[in-house]
């Protein structure tokens, strides 16, 4: 029994705990993964405010687009947009501020830019016939619809526009003056 603390205390005597730099390695690796790990917090949380204001855009395109539908399907409005159109080379009116809106549509078109959640969003709005639609119409025309597509509906395209970033939305305008 004598033998066995003997050796018990020279083994305690060996173990004097962790050295310094056992302790500055321990800290310094979990130093590392704490910032590995907080890196990816950071990405994730930064990913899911971009989303948000990618879904706050849509939201916001979709509202847009139908009011100026709703405002311009009816046959008054589209009367006007049409004339407009007719005198614009191309054949698309393009707006991106307030102030380019015509003074016959700016009472109909609110393209005011929004600001929520420390966000500006600025919209751009294309009304008239891109070069598949005027296709399109050339078909038509030849084969069932001796007024033209005009008469009848008008693309548009609704731009939300943030952070060098925008949503699209294509749609139509119908004139529900016609018959």
């Amino acid at each position: 029994m004598s033998m066995s603390r003997k050796r018990l205390a020279r083994l305690n005597q060996n173990e004097q705990g962790m050295t310094l730099i056992e302790i500055l390695v321990a800290v310094t690796i979990m130093s590392i993964v704490s910032v590995w790990i907080a890196g990816y917090f950071v990405s994730a949380m930064e990913k899911s405010a971009d989303q948000s204001r990618e879904g706050i855009a849509a939201n916001l395109a979709k509202m847009k687009l139908g009011q100026i539908r709703d405002q311009l399907g009816l046959k008054g409005p589209y009367t006007v947009l049409q004339g407009e159109l007719s005198g614009v080379a191309g054949g698309v009116l393009k707006w991106e501020e307030p102030d380019d809106l015509p003074a016959s549509l700016s009472s109909i078109i609110d393209i005011q830019p929004v600001a929520l959640n420390e966000t500006t969003y600025h919209y751009q709005v294309d009304i008239g016939q891109d070069a598949r639609m005027q296709t399109l119409q050339t078909g038509l025309d030849s084969l069932t619809d001796p007024y033209g597509i005009d008469d009848y509906m008008m693309p548009i395209q609704v731009t939300v526009k943030w952070d060098k970033k925008s949503v699209q939305l294509r749609a139509y305008i119908r004139n529900k003056g016609s018959s």
